[in-house]
């Protein structure tokens, strides 16, 4: 099962040399930690420059062994806590700086899933497809274009996403051993790859001769038409058994879930929030304005929203169908701070993970829950002061949150 996590708010440019990588001290159990449900600990994984109040990070990805991957900026600049980006790995206590796919300046990575070994997966903001393995960070070149986007990686080390070609147009690709494979069309100009399986499926959008976009899956040289798409491509989510979900980008379409041959249909979906699949055949997805949902077997279940709010967002699920995202605590007005909050959804109750307290005289802070891994460990990210994130671990303690630090 692959995921994709989108990070609207950093940057970064062309490849260049990889940083030697900078080690930073343990995390510490957050402090003034507010609004949270007592089972989980809240762990602030802190930054890359610890020592400067005005840097931030954000977690994205956390694979079993609980290694976590994500960004933290290593020059803040002008008050801006996302500024200079450095992609990071967690483990073990310590943040290790993997550095940047070039002189990051502003823009944005858009991260694929971390897989067993570690390895990840991101687009720069120059539209580049890098990858993140043991401390290094390597370009993974195109099909003849100027430009390539990855998609998600398996723990073979397999590599999916979409590249420009030498041509007008663009094709969905599958890179191992440093080698791209162009994975073709369903007839027409264009494909894209989205999602790759522990099996090395790969799901995507591709258009038939008369331009139509149809979902795919791809395995071993054959792209299979699933039978659903429209004008537009959308997403798609594969999980290991060979399941695709996806959804259209086009307001108020409907999305999907195929497998094997049988197509179901899963209701409407917001088209700009892609849909989140496991190994069960479980879908989590959103639909505006109602807030996310889950469906299975054929049944869509509206997971509600927390205490005082009337929306939220599904950002993951693992297998044990444990789901996670966002939630307002206070329904959003014009001219005032929005107040979200992470969660996690399990047998039909959404808990709240809390956020930071903020401090005296600043807006309430949010904070967001972006993966989940087998064993339950939550990440994401978390404000500890208005604009400024860090990254956050949470992990069911058994307890009230611990309060050993303080934070200034």
């Amino acid at each position: 099962m692959c995921r994709h996590h989108r990070v609207l708010t950093v940057a970064a440019v062309a490849l260049a040399a990889c940083t030697q990588p900078r080690d930073v001290a343990s995390p510490v159990v957050a402090a003034d930690a507010v609004a949270g449900d007592g089972a989980y600990e809240m762990i602030d994984l802190g930054t890359l420059l610890p020592n400067n109040p005005a840097a931030g990070s954000e977690a994205y990805g956390i694979n079993d062994r609980g290694q976590v991957m994500g960004w933290s900026s290593i020059n803040p600049t002008d008050g801006y806590a996302r500024a200079h980006p450095h992609a990071f790995l967690w483990d073990g206590g310590v943040m290790q700086d993997y550095g940047s796919p070039g002189p990051a300046t502003f823009g944005q990575f858009v991260f694929g899933n971390i897989n067993a070994s570690g390895a990840f997966v991101a687009t720069s903001s120059q539209q580049r497809a890098v990858l993140w393995a043991d401390g290094a960070v390597q370009d993974l070149g195109t099909l003849g274009g100027p430009s390539a986007r990855a998609g998600g990686i398996n723990n073979r080390g397999q590599v999916v996403g979409t590249s420009a070609l030498a041509t007008p147009g663009e094709h969905a690709y599958l890179w191992e051993n440093g080698v791209m494979s162009d994975l073709g069309t369903l007839g027409g100009r264009d494909s894209r790859a989205l999602e790759i399986n522990q099996g090395g499926q790969v799901a995507g959008y591709a258009q038939d001769a008369a331009g139509a976009w149809h979902a795919f899956l791809w395995e071993q040289g054959v792209m299979q038409d699933l039978g659903a798409g429209g004008s537009l491509p959308g997403s798609a989510a594969l999980n290991d058994p060979g399941d695709v979900a996806g959804s259209s980008l086009a307001t108020g379409a409907s999305g999907f879930f195929w497998s094997h041959g049988a197509l179901q249909d899963l209701g409407t979906v917001s088209g700009g929030n892609p849909l989140r699949l496991n190994n069960r055949g479980q879908v989590v997805g959103n639909d505006y304005p109602s807030g996310a949902f889950i469906w299975e077997g054929g049944v869509r279940t509206d997971l509600g929203h927390l205490p005082g709010g009337d929306i939220s967002q599904a950002w993951a699920i693992n297998n044990r169908g444990q789901v996670v995202g966002t939630s307002n605590v206070a329904p959003n007005a014009i001219g005032k701070p929005h107040q979200f909050h992470a969660f996690v959804w399990e047998n039909g109750q959404m808990l709240d993970l809390g956020t930071f307290a903020p401090p005296p005289g600043e807006r309430p802070v949010q904070s967001l829950a972006t993966a989940i891994n087998e064993q339950g460990d939550v990440v994401g990210w978390a404000e500890v002061h208005s604009e400024v994130p860090h990254a956050v671990l949470w992990r069911r303690g058994g307890g009230p949150l611990a309060r050993s630090a303080t934070r200034d």
